[in-house]
């Protein structure tokens, strides 16, 4: 939904709205039987399990810097 209400604007019409809507479903169904796929081989599996802290610590660090910036914003206002 957020993609959804930061890609249409006021005057879209129905079938603009199902379309977008559409396109959204696809590209989430796509997302996660990709990661379903790709999860099923114990190559990749074995892989993640050998790099999951670094992964976790990188995704962690990025989110902090998500937070810090909608810190910074709100004061800066």
């Amino acid at each position: 939904m957020a993609a959804l209400s930061m890609g249409l604007g006021t005057n879209n019409t129905v079938s603009q709205v199902v379309a977008a809507t559409g396109i959204c479903i696809a590209i989430g169904f796509a997302n996660y039987t990709g990661h379903a796929v790709a999860f099923s081989f114990s190559s990749i599996m074995s892989g993640y399990q050998r790099f999951r802290r670094l992964i976790e610590g990188v995704v962690a660090g990025l989110f902090a810097l998500a937070g810090f910036s909608l810190i910074k914003s709100a004061f800066s206002r």
